[in-house]
């Protein structure tokens, strides 16, 4: 129940709040435009763009996403979804004329110092499509900020929700975990750029003693993973510490997840900081 909760507690179809969203075409992109004009290994679609490391659509799960303009010049910016494989991914996009159009990305634009909102349903209650989301825009007009909240909708009706941050340009990160008292972590795992990469995985227990490592994780370009951690490793059960998270590209975008043995959960931000290791 908790790797089915973990690898679907975000999803995706998208209702803007603060402006529609229209649809973005492969004809309409230009020349310079880095997701349509195979982008050179280890790039994000655009230099400091950053990730929303999981999501999902459909099945029990919603999602908004919040985003801030932090400057005095409006902002034109894309969210381009990609699947576990790396493959552009098609969401129902809500129209400004009504209803939605399937398709890989969504435009928006942020008034100066304004807000965009955006609340994800889930159209299709039966089936979830998993992957990321990565923001791109001009960064010489000024930042954007933002997080999303997923949340589940139970069959009760109550609604259960926890906030992803961006995660950006990481590839070192360190991930707590706690697993004493029926307590379970999971990770999401989101290869930001156009080249393979490969990810290594260490756990460390409470004195720093490295007690497992993982190197088989490859994920293509734009690919995603995510997993809950006593499912794919037995043997940090009943145990505490962090995991050491590396991505040989030097690229990488994560979010953590707790979940509680009453089945409550929340999320786990990464750490690291610029330079780490450096």
């Amino acid at each position: 129940m908790r790797t089915k909760l973990f690898q679907a507690f975000l999803s995706l179809s998208v209702l803007s709040l603060g402006a529609f969203a229209q649809p973005v075409s492969p004809s309409a992109k230009g020349s310079d435009d880095q997701a349509a004009n195979s982008v050179s290994p280890r790039a994000y679609l655009m230099p400091n763009d950053v990730s929303f490391a999981h999501i999902a659509v459909g099945g029990w799960w919603r999602t908004q996403f919040f985003l801030v303009n932090m400057s005095a010049n409006s902002i034109n910016y894309t969210l381009y979804f990609f699947d576990d494989n790396g493959n552009p991914m098609t969401l129902p996009i809500p129209m400004t004329s009504g209803g939605y159009s399937w398709n890989t990305s969504f435009t928006g634009t942020i008034a100066g110092n304004g807000e965009n909102n955006f609340t994800a349903t889930n159209l299709d209650t039966v089936n979830t499509k998993t992957g990321q989301a990565i923001l791109t825009y001009d960064h010489t007009q000024g930042d954007i900020g933002g997080f999303s909240v997923f949340q589940e909708v139970a069959t009760n009706g109550q609604v259960y929700e926890a906030t992803v941050p961006f995660s950006g340009t990481d590839s070192k990160l360190y991930l707590p975990f706690y697993h004493f008292e029926g307590y379970d972590s999971g990770v999401a795992l989101a290869n930001p750029t156009n080249a393979s990469t490969r990810i290594t995985i260490q756990a460390l227990n409470n004195v720093g003693s490295i007690i497992l490592t993982d190197s088989s994780i490859v994920l293509a370009g734009y690919g995603h993973i995510a997993f809950d951690l006593l499912s794919r490793y037995p043997s940090l059960n009943n145990v505490r510490g962090s995991l050491y998270i590396t991505s040989s590209s030097g690229y990488l975008s994560a979010v953590g997840l707790r979940f509680s043995p009453t089945g409550s959960y929340t999320t786990i931000p990464i750490m690291n900081w610029p330079g780490m290791f450096q």
